[in-house]
């Protein structure tokens, strides 16, 4: 009989030390290789957090600290229940301005690159991703690309090694060749390539062929970038 005590003793002490919740702290002077449990030991990116979905329970608080601003997304894909929902909140001085989530990705300083003209480049991507707004000091500044607003249309699609664009002729030969070129290919969808080669007469644009980028019809629009040219 006592043996068997015991044993049901501590199954439900199993279940009473399960059923607690927990807080996961998170700051941006915190660091993702702490353990985030305690407000000394603050994870400090959204990353870690999205990474750490699977350990949160239902009842559990991921809280961030007022004052701190986050870049990134919040990805949540773990649920609770009606009487113990995973809740995210804040936590810190009371006077301090709520935790900000900003929707981009902060650039370091360290990796722009001067290029005289008042001209600042960052190579430091390398997903090649289509940025709609840089912010610096509070202000915006909207990405360098050609036409600045709406797109060029292809009249003659050359598949998967290139089209042709009457509108292009008024360029110079050439001028065209080592921009980035990003071609709409559905109503969401982007295609992105490197351009080869440019005929200013005939209006033709070439880039690597690729076979396994899905072919560009006509008709759909098309813009540059990455062209220093472009930033005015």
């Amino acid at each position: 009989m006592k043996k068997i005590f015991i044993t049901i003793l501590a199954i439900l002490l199993g279940q009473s030390y399960l059923a607690i919740s927990q807080n996961r702290y998170v700051s941006e002077t915190g660091n993702d290789s702490n353990d985030g449990k305690t407000k000394s030991t603050p994870w400090k990116t959204l990353s870690k957090v999205n990474s750490s979905m699977g350990l949160f329970n239902p009842g559990d608080s991921i809280l961030f600290e007022r004052g701190s601003v986050f870049y990134g997304t919040l990805d949540i894909i773990k649920d609770g229940s009606s009487s113990k929902p995973v809740v995210f909140s804040s936590y810190g001085v009371k006077s301090k301005p709520k935790p900000a989530i900003a929707g981009g990705r902060r650039v370091a300083s360290s990796s722009w690159r001067y290029r005289g003209s008042n001209i600042w480049v960052s190579y430091n991507d390398p997903l090649n991703r289509i940025e709609n707004l840089l912010i610096v000091n509070k202000k915006a500044y909207l990405p360098g690309r050609f036409p600045k607003q709406g797109y060029f249309y292809r009249d003659t699609s050359l598949l998967r090694q290139g089209f042709i664009c009457n509108a292009l002729k008024r360029f110079p030969n050439k001028y065209w060749e080592g921009a980035t070129v990003r071609l709409k290919n559905y109503y969401y969808g982007w295609e992105v390539r490197v351009v080869k080669t440019f005929n200013s007469k005939k209006g033709i644009i070439f880039y690597e062929d690729d076979t396994s980028a899905e072919a560009i019809e006509r008709g759909w629009g098309f813009f540059f970038d990455n062209k220093i040219d472009l930033v005015t």
